[in-house]
């Protein structure tokens, strides 16, 4: 058994769908691919560098450019996200997805002539003997790290920002103030009902789903109830309630709340132990609502 780990999908998705509204949706697109990916190494316009841009043009002219490029960015922002329930951005999805796990089950059912001959010499030694690939999305603790050295994508996530948590949505940009979107959490939980997430994703992948301290608990028990019965997607959630205060003030006085903690997809960590990107993201990420 080989299990595949995939990281980044939520941003991919989003990126995918940013790209086809700013490029080639023709109701709405405002520019060209090879402008967008200058756009991107020039990171939104934060990073004016050359040769990507010509810095002998003068501060004036390179300050307008850098202000065009992060006009787009207010833009991709706005663009609705994968995780919402969005009919639209979720058929895009519906397809990444399923391109995702037929390419992760192929390398052992069709493998590469490189792959090849190293499968055939462990059949060939040991017998009679079958992979099985079982892929999954998970980002545990990686989050961060990942995000580090993944330049700006398409999304509005800008270069070295942390990605999406395991097959969360994506949180809202971590160097703007923390702007969580409230989401139904039966209409969001739609994007994830697709086969291809469901049973292709064998392997299991963690929906991190923030939800409020007021969120009523006879609605909690209800969602719980009807997620176990299949009548929600996605394969394996997370839920932290908490709210953004909450971690605001762990954040500023971690000895009073010490006792606060949140879910990494894999395990329960203590807030106030976080390092302060950790806990950034933890604070921009989406809340669900009954």
């Amino acid at each position: 058994m080989t299990a595949p780990l995939c990281a980044g999908v939520s941003n991919t998705i989003d990126a995918l769908f940013a790209i086809k509204k700013l490029v080639f949706d023709p109701a709405s697109a405002i520019t060209s691919l090879p402008e967008l990916l200058d756009c991107l190494i020039n990171d939104w316009g934060y990073a004016m560098i050359g040769p990507y841009q010509n810095t002998l043009m003068g501060q004036a002219e390179l300050a307008e450019q850098a202000k065009r490029y992060r006009e787009w960015r207010d833009i991709a922002l706005q663009l609705p996200k994968w995780g919402s329930g969005h009919a639209e951005v979720d058929a895009l999805g519906e397809w990444f997805m399923d391109r995702l796990v037929t390419l992760c089950v192929d390398t052992l059912r069709g493998p590469h002539p490189v792959l090849k001959p190293a499968l055939d010499t462990i059949a060939a030694s040991f017998g009679s003997i079958e992979f099985v690939a079982t892929p999954g999305i998970g980002t545990f603790e990686g989050y961060v790290g990942d995000g580090l050295d993944c330049g700006a994508s398409a999304d509005g996530r800008r270069n070295g920002m942390p990605i999406a948590s395991d097959l969360s949505p994506t949180p809202s940009p971590q160097d703007l103030p923390p702007a969580p979107a409230f989401r139904n959490i039966y209409q969001a939980l739609q994007s994830w009902r697709v086969d291809a997430i469901e049973y292709g994703l064998s392997n299991a992948s963690p929906v991190d789903m923030n939800i409020p301290e007021n969120f009523p608990l006879e609605d909690l028990k209800r969602f719980v109830k009807a997620y176990a019965r299949g009548e929600t997607g996605s394969n394996l959630i997370t839920l932290t309630c908490t709210d953004l205060a909450t971690c605001q003030a762990a954040a500023q006085d971690p000895e009073r709340y010490n006792l606060v903690r949140v879910r990494m997809g894999g395990w329960t960590e203590f807030y106030a132990a976080m390092f302060p990107m950790h806990q950034e993201q933890h604070q921009r990420r989406q809340y669900f609502t009954p």
